[in-house]
């Protein structure tokens, strides 16, 4: 591997590299006027320049000869190297990374919580395995409260969740507004129809959160509702939240795409919610830095293809359960694509 060259930091700080463009514009023009009209900038600033350029190299570099200015000897040495520092530049600007998801033995970092892996990482591992078998996925646990230290850090490359951050380094897109149900064991609840209103708030309740509130992204909800659930106990994994659910007379209130999966195994009953609420979307979130990362940005169009697949089949099997169930979907529904939009 090719050794980088030592910079002296130092010394160059105190040199202005504007220097150089004016440079190499007189020496394209060899005129001062046409060399300022080059960089946009008026005569006078360009006049000095060249004397700023004069004092830098101990050298007259350019002399008037008529209406053109004549490069010296000096100058005409110092033509290329100047030029090569400008194309440098100009393509350190301007390159982006490359990515050949083939050949490349990359791994990916993401950071999500552990309820959203369980609706994303399965079909999105799988894809990859198929599609690009050398790259690899390190999986990292987030919520509101880490993913902005994780994402400046460099600990995740992406972040997956219901995110509401303000960070003007913070890229973000959403994938999805997510929709909850109710899930309860109807034999021990006693209860054979749909979840009333009265019925949510007053049976005990098992709260999903991995923040210190107990109700994670439905705060919001319950406050414009002015009611908070009767809760019991207070779990960070929905698959904790349904096994109690299961084995205890309690609702607990888990997302729509993740509900059909742990009612068929568990034996639960699905209810859509009482009440219309709002939450925040569930949003891909990256650092700025990553805007030019090729690989990054393949990967955000596979979580959001995925993504895509799995809320519809989700839908389907939780229209299959309310259906089983004897329950009219057209009077519950459930999730809804968003359009994704940068923020």
């Amino acid at each position: 591997m090719e050794r980088l060259a030592v910079i002296d930091h130092y010394n160059l700080r105190s040199f202005d590299l504007n220097l150089f463009l004016a440079f190499d514009a007189i020496m394209t023009e060899l005129n001062v006027t046409r060399a300022a009209k080059r960089l946009r900038v008026r005569q006078p600033a360009m006049s000095h320049s060249l004397s700023a350029l004069r004092v830098l190299f101990q050298d007259e570099l350019f002399i008037r000869r008529g209406q053109t200015m004549e490069p010296t000897p000096y100058a005409l040495h110092l033509a290329e190297p100047v030029r090569r520092v400008l194309a440098q530049a100009q393509d350190a600007l301007t390159t982006r990374t490359t990515f050949d998801m083939l050949s490349e033995p990359r791994a990916f970092r993401i950071a999500l919580s552990a309820n959203l892996a369980t609706v994303i990482l399965p079909d999105l591992f799988a894809e990859i395995r198929a599609v690009a078998p050398r790259l690899r996925l390190a999986v990292r646990e987030a919520n509101q409260e880490t993913i902005s230290d994780m994402l400046r850090d460099g600990r995740s490359e992406l972040g997956l969740g219901c995110f509401d951050v303000k960070h003007n380094w913070i890229r973000a897109e959403t994938l999805f507004s997510e929709r909850y149900v109710c899930c309860f064991n109807s034999e021990l609840l006693g209860i054979g129809h749909r979840i009333t209103f009265q019925d949510y708030f007053d049976l005990p309740h098992v709260a999903i959160s991995a923040i210190d509130n107990p109700f994670g992204c439905l705060e919001r909800a319950f406050a414009q509702l002015g009611r908070s659930p009767n809760v019991t106990m207070s779990v960070s994994y929905c698959f904790l939240a349904a096994s109690a659910a299961a084995r205890a007379p309690v609702l607990t209130t888990l997302p729509a795409a993740l509900a059909p999966k742990y009612a068929a195994i568990l034996g639960l009953t699905i209810s859509p919610l009482p009440f219309d609420i709002e939450t925040h979307p569930i949003s891909m979130v990256w650092h700025s830095r990553s805007d030019r990362d090729d690989g990054v940005g393949w990967l955000r169009n596979r979580i959001k293809d995925v993504t895509a697949h799995g809320l519809k089949e989700a839908e389907a099997n939780l229209n299959a359960h309310y259906l089983r169930r004897d329950i009219q979907f057209a009077e519950a529904p459930v999730l809804k694509l968003e359009a994704r939009t940068t923020l």
